[in-house]
């Protein structure tokens, strides 16, 4: 059996959610969806996917700690959003600066 990769992905539209998770779903990608940024974030360390997709929000719905997110396979997960910017550890989701 082949390895299946995690994702995470962060997205306010269910439909569009459902259909990126039944696509990766039949390539062995197994994904978990949470509707905004903070739910995202909690997520993190709930799931603690290898991947993390985020689809841009609607601009009133936008949070600036959440604005925009990148994962990296050493367990650092960063983002930021106009002046914003962090890291957290992707394991616990402490944030580390």
């Amino acid at each position: 059996m082949a390895h299946r990769i995690s994702a995470l992905l962060i997205d306010d539209d269910a439909r569009l959610g459902a259909l990126v998770t039944e696509y990766l779903g039949k390539h062995d990608i197994d994904v978990a969806v949470a509707a905004d940024g903070p739910r995202g974030l909690s997520a993190l360390t709930k799931h603690r996917p290898e991947l993390v997709l985020k689809h841009r929000q609607k601009p009133r719905q936008v949070n600036n700690a959440t604005g925009g997110v990148l994962s990296t396979k050493g367990g650092i997960v960063f983002g930021g959003d106009q002046g914003t910017f962090f890291a957290l550890d992707s394991r616990t989701g402490r944030p580390l600066w």
